[in-house]
């Protein structure tokens, strides 16, 4: 007798647990740095517990429920429901070698901190609440057993910046994750067959990072730490090995305190920042223009309206920003301007600026909040701006701001013209030159608004909050939704002072994170499922006793 194919709730937990069991493994690989830190083996239930109940359960929901089964497409909002389960459980998982390792004498954070970590990780965003101690400048590296949990942070990176449904669609046929493939904010494909295209994602992905960590080493920095700079910075994570990011190198070596990794010749503080930077901005750049640069296409490239977009936003944001901070920036006490030199300006803002609009943020200052007025306020800009399209970057995206853009243009021209006179409406993208339709229009002016009203909203719950302000709400929000991880709010002295509403403030930016990591609208598809699930039930019931009758 031949099956019936599967479909609806059986659907969605079967291949919820081939996800689960990918998420188990993603949990259980840092424990494979303890063939490099051995003294660190105490850690290992934090991974292995977990990483094992979730293959275990993984593997109790796919078996009985998809396996050697014909499968059904999914029907309306069910690939976003599903997509939003991938992530939530992929958070959970992820959070509990934070939250388990407090019993083993290891990191040991709240459950709530735990949560936001793996939020932050997995959404590639770089908000943390990790332990000072336990970076690898804190006093209590070995006790914290901190390759592990920063290897950890860094594989959440790794993941969650490509997408978690890229890696699998890498391994698993397209006919059955197409949908959940655009769900997760993948627009473009590099070729068109989608499984294909997704492996040659994740190997351009993959070479980058590769690339980015010898190059850290050839600067002078540990391996172990280039790798987890470089997925930071390609993933546009910002998660750091150092409490204070790459201010920590430069701040450290001109003390004398840090000689680099002592294999190579020479050690650069201002090479890290470099290669950061163009990691940054790699990992901001649409993967389909990463092709054209491999087949030397380099005019193809420049001439794409997000490069150049993208371009003019660094150069004028970092003059601005340069200028403003020779006289506004402020000495430690935040009280008084002392302003900084041509050359420091210029290196914390071009730093500063491709931080922020790649959504990385990496940071090479002391504090944000020397910076002056004028730089977080571009920060707050640039943050809602974003990167390209198709990068792993987040925010409204370049691609988004170009139609904003040219429909004002269009729009004061056809207004001054005094004739009627139909004029088209091309952009170069992707290496050749279209007419944007009107949908294309609709889409972008309404999912913009959506935007910024979410972006508003999520303002208006942390001004709601004592100790934030505007400027901390606004900048919070902002960095949150767009998955960028600049903070002007300490959550350590936050926590000290306000207490319960610590827990608030970070379940609040963890729902911004997943937010913005989905482009809001499959959240907001899942919620609709679940609430009309029960409707949708009864009616089927009510259906099949219609028809028996």
């Amino acid at each position: 007798m031949e099956k019936q194919p599967v479909k609806g709730a059986r659907l969605i937990f079967g291949y919820l647990g081939v996800f689960l069991i990918f998420e188990g493994i993603i949990t259980i690989s840092p424990l494979l740095m303890l063939l490099f830190y051995h003294q660190e083996w105490a850690a290992y239930p934090s991974f292995l517990i977990p990483g094992l109940i979730a293959v275990a359960l993984g593997l109790a929901l796919y078996f009985p429920l998809i396996h050697n089964r014909p499968r059904n497409r999914f029907r309306k909002r069910e690939d976003a429901l599903l997509l939003t389960l991938v992530w939530l459980t992929a958070v959970l998982f992820g959070a509990f070698p934070f939250y388990i390792g407090g019993f083993f004498g290891q990191a040991q954070m709240s459950f709530s901190e735990a949560f936001f970590e793996s939020m932050s990780g997995y959404s590639a965003t770089g908000f943390t609440v990790f332990p000072n101690e336990a970076f690898l400048d804190g006093p209590d590296v070995i006790q914290y057993c901190s390759h592990l949990y920063l290897f950890h942070r860094a594989v959440t990176h790794f993941f969650g910046g490509i997408g978690l449904v890229l890696v699998i669609t890498s391994a698993i046929s397209d006919r059955y994750n197409l949908q959940l493939y655009f769900a997760e904010g993948h627009n473009d494909r590099l070729l068109p067959n989608m499984r294909r295209s997704a492996k040659l994602t994740f190997l351009i992905y993959f070479a980058y990072i590769a690339l980015g960590t010898f190059a850290f080493f050839l600067a002078g920095m540990d391996p172990f730490e280039g790798f987890c700079q470089a997925t930071a910075a390609i993933a546009t994570g910002g998660f750091s090995t150092r409490s204070t990011g790459f201010y920590w190198y430069a701040s450290n070596y001109a003390a004398g305190l840090y000689t680099g990794f002592g294999v190579t010749p020479w050690c650069s503080p201002i090479a890290f920042e470099v290669i950061a930077m163009v990691l940054m901005f790699l990992g901001a750049t649409n993967f389909i223009l990463h092709t054209y640069l491999f087949r030397g296409k380099i005019k193809q490239f420049i001439k794409d309206c997000e490069f150049q977009s993208m371009a003019i936003f660094i150069l004028l944001f970092a003059m601005l920003m340069m200028f403003s901070m020779t006289y506004l920036y402020t000495d430690e006490s935040l009280n008084n301007m002392i302003g900084l030199d041509w050359a420091t300006s210029f290196r914390y803002s071009i730093f500063t600026v491709i931080s922020s609009i790649s959504t990385t943020g990496f940071t090479n200052c002391a504090n944000l909040m020397q910076l002056g007025e004028v730089a977080y306020f571009i920060m707050i800009i640039l943050m809602i701006l974003g990167a390209g399209v198709g990068s792993t970057g987040g925010a409204i995206k370049q691609y988004r701001v170009v139609i904003l853009a040219k429909e004002l243009y269009w729009w004061i021209r056809d207004a001054l013209n005094p004739t009627r006179l139909i004029h088209p409406r091309p952009v170069y993208r992707l290496g050749q030159t279209r007419e944007i339709s009107k949908k294309e229009l609709r889409d972008t002016n309404n999912y913009s608004f959506l935007y910024i009203v979410v972006l508003a909203a999520f303002a208006l719950m942390m001004m709601m909050l004592p100790g934030i302000r505007v400027q901390e709400g606004l900048f919070t929000s902002a960095s949150a939704l767009s998955g960028t991880g600049l903070s002007i709010v300490n959550f350590f002295a936050y926590k000290a002072e306000f207490g319960y509403n610590y827990d608030l403030l970070l379940w609040i930016t963890s729902l911004a994170m997943l937010l913005g990591r989905l482009e809001i609208l499959p959240i907001g598809s899942a919620l609709v499922k679940m609430a009309t699930a029960p409707r949708d039930l009864l009616q089927k019931r009510a259906n099949l006793e219609e028809a028996k009758s």
